[in-house]
């Protein structure tokens, strides 16, 4: 009982640190060793710091939690936004491509003498800082592609 208390800390600790508004997907594991009444003490006690904790076990009988596990992922994750970016060759320009890398999710590189050309995939927040950067510099802001 006290590694679940361990990990109640743990998941609020980790709660603080998020940005406002990203969603979260509590996951209790090995659902299938311990009781139902176990089980429902927990999922109540985790459901204060984040709502419907889903429970799964690897278990083959239990392959339709895991289905429903997956889904609950793929629905938490942001939407991404893709866009090309051309920029010319200077300092600012390898700032941007540097921050880019750290925070957007794929950028591509084609270099040539005078310019970059990012193909980029990153959430809209990330977009919206990288085309508000770019037009600071003489290339163009991202386009959708």
């Amino acid at each position: 009982m006290e590694s679940f208390r361990d990990t109640l800390r743990e998941a609020a600790a980790a709660r603080e640190a998020l940005p406002d508004g990203a969603e979260t997907v509590t996951v209790l594991n090995k659902a299938d060793a311990v009781d139902p009444a176990t089980l429902r003490d927990r999922r109540a006690a985790v459901s204060q710091l984040a709502p419907e904790p889903v429970a799964i076990s690897a278990r083959e009988d239990d392959r339709d939690a895991l289905a429903g596990l997956v889904d609950r992922l793929l629905g938490a994750l942001p939407s991404l936004e893709q866009a090309e970016l051309t920029l010319p060759v200077t300092d600012a320009r390898m700032s941007l491509v540097s921050w880019l890398h750290d925070e957007a999710t794929t950028v591509e590189a084609e270099y040539d003498a005078d310019s970059v050309t990012l193909a980029v995939e990153a959430d809209p927040a990330t977009m919206a800082r990288a085309r508000h950067r770019a037009e600071g510099l003489e290339g163009s802001a991202p386009r959708g592609r």
